[in-house]
């Protein structure tokens, strides 16, 4: 995911490969265990996805 704290933020990333989903994974964006500071923000526009993905703890090894 990312963090844009600009309105009309533009992000691009590179990909060396096609998409394929069985390689997709995705963790809870406010896990504690990460140590990540999030800013306090009013609001954060998270997907279905993202709001329900699991611990890091618990992905699949």
């Amino acid at each position: 995911g990312f963090l844009s704290l600009e309105e009309d933020t533009c992000v691009s990333y590179k990909v060396d490969k096609y998409y394929n989903k069985d390689s997709e994974h995705s963790v809870v964006w406010d896990d504690a265990n990460l140590g990540i500071q999030w800013p306090t923000l009013a609001e954060y526009y998270l997907s279905d996805k993202d709001k329900s993905a699991p611990a890091f703890v618990k992905l699949p090894v």
